[in-house]
């Protein structure tokens, strides 16, 4: 998994699709992936284990 996409493996089809769209939404989701990646990391590092849904 990419540090800087928090979000499972398999939406990286929905990251590239977001990056060619440019609607606010969309635009909101890619600015909001390095806090979720910085927040997932932080989770990590107190728990020792990665929550489920951000598996591969």
């Amino acid at each position: 998994m990419e540090r800087d996409w928090p979000y499972p493996p398999q939406w990286q089809e929905r990251r590239e699709e977001m990056a060619r769209c440019g609607c606010s939404h969309c635009d909101a989701l890619r600015a909001d992936a390095p806090a979720k990646a910085a927040a997932l990391a932080r989770y990590v590092a107190a728990q020792g284990t990665a929550p489920a849904e951000a598996a591969p």
